[in-house]
């Protein structure tokens, strides 16, 4: 991985991160899903709403200064639950995405706690970096996800 920890930093998300969060799910949700428009009304009118609620939980992701996306992870009793991995278009394949899962690894294994996360299954992309770095399948959320667990063996 080309990737630093100095070229990397997170910092926590402020209310004007809500639209852009917005943004960015709403163009995954139409990649990866497919719903006729009154329920699909419904489900980004919940996702904005549990944006608002969850924005604490929410970081941003800095590469050398750039503002490159924002993650989701909650601090639950028994696990850590990572909800988003948000990159912007012109980010991606640029090692990001591993950079964070191994910084995930590494807070779940200081914390003493298994990680999961929901991905889309078809994101097949996303999927295969996160098979690389040793998570596996351990749920089908719904038709379009799955949930990955890792857990240091």
């Amino acid at each position: 991985m080309n990737l630093k920890a100095q070229d990397v930093t997170l910092k926590p998300c402020e209310k004007h991160d809500i639209v852009k969060i917005y943004e960015l799910s709403v163009k995954q949700i139409d990649r990866y899903e497919s719903y006729e428009e009154k329920k699909r009304q419904k489900v980004l009118h919940f996702l904005k709403e549990n944006i608002e609620n969850k924005l604490e939980d929410y970081r941003k992701i800095y590469k050398n200064n750039v503002h490159v996306g924002y993650f989701l992870m909650k601090d639950e009793e028994s696990k850590l639950q990572v909800e988003d991995l948000l990159l912007f278009d012109d980010t991606q394949s640029k090692n990001i995405g591993e950079y964070i899962a191994e910084y995930w690894k590494k807070l779940a294994e200081n914390y003493g706690k298994p990680l999961f996360l929901n991905v889309f299954k078809y994101n097949i992309q996303a999927l295969n970096i996160y098979f690389s770095q040793g998570f596996d399948v351990v749920e089908i959320v719904k038709d379009t996800r799955v949930k990955l667990g890792y857990n240091k063996k």
